[in-house]
């Protein structure tokens, strides 16, 4: 269970950690209105690849177990729906129709396909590519860069969010909250991000 839940466990902290930065601390109106090419494109790529890394280990605990056995029926269905819960966050246009980051569920299994590679010497095995290899893809592949577009556009309008804008992130944030509970029950090895 731990080659899963780590990195997994892993990417939801750093994940809720940015999105509780963006709605809470202005981490995009600091960044993106400091007039710094280099804050300002780091605030976007990093953005962008955490949200990508996480679907990234969805994408690979879907491929690696079907239904990841946590040695009990119960918790693993409580994974499951959290997981779930998450996913319908991303994809809810009914209660936000006009939020940041919708991402439609087969949507969100792209992104995530396009961020995993196999491990070299065990091709059943998957695991993410890092942040210099997704900047690089990102800046100079445009057929994977396309899934991001309107994402990084999204991202420029948080530098003066309209109304309702934010309001996504602050499911997205809550729902990784049960995620992280879930998973971490103790807090041993993530840091709270609670409002």
């Amino acid at each position: 269970m731990s080659r899963y839940r780590d990195p997994l466990l892993r990417s939801a902290i750093d994940l809720q950690g940015r999105v509780y930065s963006i709605v809470q601390l202005d981490f995009m109106q600091r960044h993106l209105g400091s007039g710094d090419p280099e804050q300002i494109m780091y605030a976007k790529t990093s953005t962008l690849f955490r949200l990508a890394e996480y679907f990234g280990w969805v994408e690979i605990l879907r491929r690696g177990v079907q239904f990841l056995d946590l040695g009990d029926q119960a918790r693993s269905r409580s994974l499951t729906e959290i997981s779930q819960q998450i996913s319908l966050a991303f994809a809810n246009t009914h209660e936000f129709p006009s939020s940041a980051f919708r991402l439609f569920r087969d949507e969100q299994r792209a992104v995530g396909e396009l961020v995993i590679e196999p491990v070299p010497g065990d091709p059943r095995a998957y695991h993410c590519i890092g942040y210099t290899q997704f900047v690089t893809r990102l800046e100079g592949d445009p057929a994977f860069s396309r899934w991001f577009t309107r994402l990084a556009t999204e991202i420029d309008s948080m530098i003066k969010p309209p109304d309702c804008y934010l309001d996504r992130l602050t499911e997205v944030h809550d729902r990784f909250g049960a995620l992280l509970e879930f998973l971490d029950p103790d807090g041993i090895r993530y840091p709270s991000f609670k409002y």
